[in-house]
């Protein structure tokens, strides 16, 4: 079955983007593609790709070798399988792009997208993009079909920490009261009550400087001693507490586990 649509990016960057310029008096710096053996300026128009072969000769592929690939002829994004959605692990995942009915009728894509919901599935992928084969998740969001890139199983780096070599060990009464404090702070996720403050700062200081002012100033900050934040980890059970306590949660803990907090205490 074919689902005929058309591809639209998902996201778009909202970062402010600096120039490099002279310190001394502000003239922007150009960057210019050079020769190697002798200096000369090269045009953007001239320059090629190259790739080295397994005998280590450099063979210049050009725009018109790269369209002529097999997978460049297909426009399809073939469906292999459907997975459960959790399953496919967010940290995979990649760019968004929204995905239109390209069709007279839309009554495919509006199938695609009721039985990916229905089921509580995810449909894999693959296509090829700019030159990269991608995997991809296809999802529903907001009522729209949306085609999620995966990172590639070997892009994805190994989680090996030297500060989890040898874990610490926590207490029953820590997790409860970890978890109590975790309560009060629960809510629905509305990403709309966050915004990007180094972006409105940044933003702000440069009305500012352009106005001839500086409107941040630096605080003095004192550094904590490793004393000090050794003190703050044996304590963690007295933070929790406190932390529960002023967020209005119940922090009332039984007598066993303050006698063993004491007794947790004299022993370190």
């Amino acid at each position: 079955m074919n689902v005929p649509v058309k591809v639209y990016s998902a996201t778009e960057d909202h970062d402010l983007h600096a120039r490099q310029v002279d310190e001394k008096d502000g003239v922007r710096i150009r960057y210019k593609k050079v020769r190697d053996d002798n200096g000369e300026e090269v045009e953007f128009s001239d320059i090629a790709k190259a790739y080295e072969s397994d005998e280590g000769e450099m063979v210049i592929l050009t725009k018109e070798d790269l369209a002529s690939l097999p997978v460049e002829q297909s426009h399809e994004i073939e469906v292999t399988e459907f997975v459960p959605a959790d399953q496919v692990d967010p940290v995979a995942f990649d760019n968004a792009y929204f995905l239109e009915p390209a069709s007279r009728s839309n009554r495919a894509y509006v199938l695609m997208r009721e039985a990916l919901q229905s089921t509580d599935r995810r449909a894999i992928c693959t296509f090829t993009l700019r030159n990269r084969t991608r995997l991809c998740a296809l999802r529903v969001y907001k009522g729209v079909l949306m085609l999620q890139t995966l990172l590639w199983p070997d892009e994805i780096r190994p989680a090996i920490l030297e500060g989890l070599d040898k874990e610490a060990k926590v207490r029953p009464q820590e997790v409860k009261m970890a978890a109590s404090l975790i309560e009060t702070l629960a809510a629905d996720f509305e990403p709309e009550k966050y915004e990007d403050d180094y972006q409105l700062q940044i933003k702000e200081l440069i009305e500012a400087k352009a106005d001839g002012g500086e409107p941040f100033t630096v605080a003095g900050r004192e550094e904590a001693s490793d004393d000090d934040g050794d003190d703050e980890v044996a304590d963690l059970l007295a933070a929790l507490r406190a932390s529960v306590k002023g967020r209005g949660g119940d922090a009332d803990a039984s007598d066993d586990d303050d006698d063993d907090e004491e007794t947790g205490s004299a022993k370190k």
